[in-house]
């Protein structure tokens, strides 16, 4: 069994959540946190389950997760963003 370097993922659940919604700050915490030598597939796993609440099989498949739970957001922004701005003809 591999064991999960908790640390490694506090730290970047902590930086994923203080960035989240913010589209600059995330992007950066978020190539952070995919640059980190620690960050190996349990870690990554683990934050997935975290951060987006997705079980992931890989360490591609929970970057992919916690990458959808940000763009997800965004996207929601954006649509009510586009819906609010339209004016009454």
């Amino acid at each position: 069994m591999t064991t999960v370097n908790l640390a490694v993922v506090a730290r970047h659940l902590n930086q994923l959540e203080a960035a989240f919604g913010n589209e600059n700050a995330f992007v950066k915490a978020f190539t952070a946190m995919k640059a980190d030598a620690d960050m190996k597939a349990p870690e990554a796993k683990r934050l997935a389950r975290e951060f987006a609440k997705q079980t992931a099989r890989s360490k591609t498949k929970a970057f992919a997760a916690i990458w959808s739970r940000h763009h997800s957001l965004m996207r929601a922004r954006a649509k009510n963003a586009a819906l609010f701005a339209r004016t009454a003809a």
